[in-house]
Parts: C-alpha cells; structure tokens; sequence
C-alpha cells in the first residue's frame, strides 16, 4: 500500500511542477504550437517515453475499450490514465526519453521530436485529470517549447468509466445513508440519556 501510495505523491510532485513550466488557457495561447492531429497529410502520430509501452492507441487497438467502442472508433485516437503516466514521468528518468513520433499509414517511423512537457486540456483548454482512457480531439506540438498539448472529447464516456461513475454514486449514497442513520440513533440515543430518572415516590 505505501508503495503504492509513494508512487501518487511522485506523480502528483511532477505533475505539478509541470504545470508551473507551462500553461494554456485559452486557444489564443496556442500561436507556437501547430495542430499536428488531427492531420490532411496521411501522417500518423505517437508518443512514446522510450522505455514501457506506454501509447498513444487507436480504437481497434485498446483493450480499454469494448468491443462495439472499439467498432464504432477504430480509426480514434485514444489516451489511457496509464498512459498519460508514463509520459508524465518520463522526464524524470535518465532510462526513458519522451518523444513525438510521426508515421506514415503504413506504420513507417519518418521523424522523432523529443518533448519535455505534455499537458491534457479539454475543449475549454482547461487542462483536466484523466481517470479513464479518453478519446482525443487535437493534439498540438510546439518543437521550440518542446511541448505537447492534449485536447480530449469531454463528452466520450466509455462503457468502463461510466460503469464505474454507477459504482462510485452507489458508495457514496450508501455512505451518506449510513451517516443518516447513525446521526438518528446518535439522536436517539442522546434523547434517552437527556430523559429525567423516575422520582423515588412514584
């Protein structure tokens, strides 16, 4: 468990520093990046940190997905919460080198970008933490900030995610209905103990 944990407070450490290196609020912010994806060049692109096998994924290649997800979004690209990580931590690593690849359809490595700084925004360019795979809308690549922007679909919720979003609801409900409860035996309790004792004479 404490590793487990270890490994959170080092990723939440870099991730935040890595907020402080660079920000984007709004899309005006954008004017040293170019729109790398999508792309009318036939070009596909990927990011690796050069160690896992940590990627970006097409539709029909994740397993995060179910099988109509992946039918219906075989030819989107994908971004998982293990994913995200791994690039995150990348930086910090002497044995992992974050990069941008580009590829062609066939799957031909044409050039490598290395990149220093990744950043997962929404629509609003707001950026957002990912806890499922999450499809993504743009990806943006400044070669001289050697940064990487991340634009996700808010609005793409997997089978899994909202699986899980049930679940969390039910625990919480469960919770604050046990709370309920206990908070009225409390009462209960504190109203007998508050209670008068009979007179001797009665």
């Amino acid at each position: 468990m404490w590793v487990v944990a270890e490994h959170t407070i080092i990723y939440l450490q870099i991730f935040l520093k890595m907020n402080e290196i660079f920000s984007v609020n709004n899309k005006n912010e954008l004017e040293d990046y170019k729109l790398i994806y999508p792309n009318d060049k036939k070009l596909k692109v990927n990011l690796s940190d050069g160690l896992t096998s940590a990627s970006l994924k097409f539709g029909n290649e994740t397993v995060k997905l179910n099988f109509f997800e992946r039918l219906f979004n075989f030819n989107k690209l994908f971004i998982s919460k293990y994913d995200y990580q791994a690039f995150i931590a990348a930086p910090q690593y002497q044995t992992r080198d974050l990069s941008l690849q580009f590829l062609s359809n066939e799957g031909e490595l044409l050039r490598i970008f290395g990149v220093s700084h990744i950043k997962i925004v929404n629509s609003k360019y707001e950026e957002v933490p990912i806890s499922h795979i999450k499809q993504i809308k743009e990806i943006y690549f400044s070669d001289e900030l050697r940064a990487v922007i991340i634009v996700i679909d808010e609005n793409f919720c997997s089978m899994r995610e909202r699986e899980d979003l049930r679940d969390e609801m039910r625990a919480k409900n469960e919770l604050l209905a046990k709370e309920s409860r206990q908070k009225t035996l409390l009462k209960e309790v504190n109203n007998l103990l508050s209670q008068k004792g009979l007179n001797k004479d009665e």
